[in-house]
């Protein structure tokens, strides 16, 4: 259950993360509007095909600024809980170092499974040059096995290529068959299994790095 502490940090990091979001994705819907928008005009592009298009855009946009405002968020708020003398409030109390961090674990995770949500849109090189250089050093400070890690992220990755709308694998699959009845719905489907064996070995290796 979560505690007082948890839910109070939960909703600051959070709400400061996604106001980051609601600030800066307009932004770039903004500034790549601008660009287009002589293409747009000149090729009649119908009105649908921009909202999709902006649609995806906004999935992309999110999904490759989820590290920096990750890492920002947390240094915005904390910094504000540091100068309302808040940490040293909560310390003082009893509260540890290691279970005043576990909110922010929290939060992290929820942004992450979020991450891998739109990772389907995304391919999985992307992926990594977005989170490894933001992850990697953390994970490290924490104590954390970097091969482990590695093997993590790798195997995560690899699950992504599975999963629909992307699903890179299962397209090349329905590439290599000329079987009109193997469709990319049937191929996904018989792809599931092999899905949870990779999430179940990321489980297993999260909780048994050694």
């Amino acid at each position: 259950m979560l505690s007082i502490l948890d839910k109070y940090i939960l909703k600051r990091y959070l709400g400061t993360f996604v106001l980051l979001l609601l600030l800066f994705i307009p932004i770039g819907i903004i500034v790549n509007l601008a660009e287009k928008i002589d293409k747009i005009l000149d090729n009649e592009v119908p009105f649908m095909e921009v909202v999709t298009y902006y649609f995806d855009f906004t999935i992309y946009f999110a999904n490759l600024l989820f590290p920096l405002f990750l890492f920002l968020s947390v240094i915005w708020f904390t910094s504000k809980l540091a100068n309302n003398t808040e940490i040293i409030a909560f310390l003082s109390s009893g509260v540890s170092y290691y279970r005043f961090l576990r909110p922010y674990i929290i939060g992290a995770t929820i942004v992450c499974i979020a991450a891998f949500v739109l990772g389907m849109f995304i391919d999985s090189v992307s992926i990594i040059l977005l989170t490894v250089p933001l992850f990697a050093p953390i994970s490290s400070s924490l104590g954390y096995d970097p091969i482990a890690f590695a093997i993590i992220g790798i195997v995560a990755i690899e699950a992504g290529l599975l999963t629909p709308p992307l699903g890179l694998c299962v397209y090349t699959v329905k590439g290599s068959i000329s079987d009109p009845e193997a469709t990319l719905g049937k191929i996904f489907f018989g792809a599931i299994p092999y899905w949870g064996i990779l999430l179940i070995l990321v489980f297993l290796i999260a909780f048994f790095p050694s």
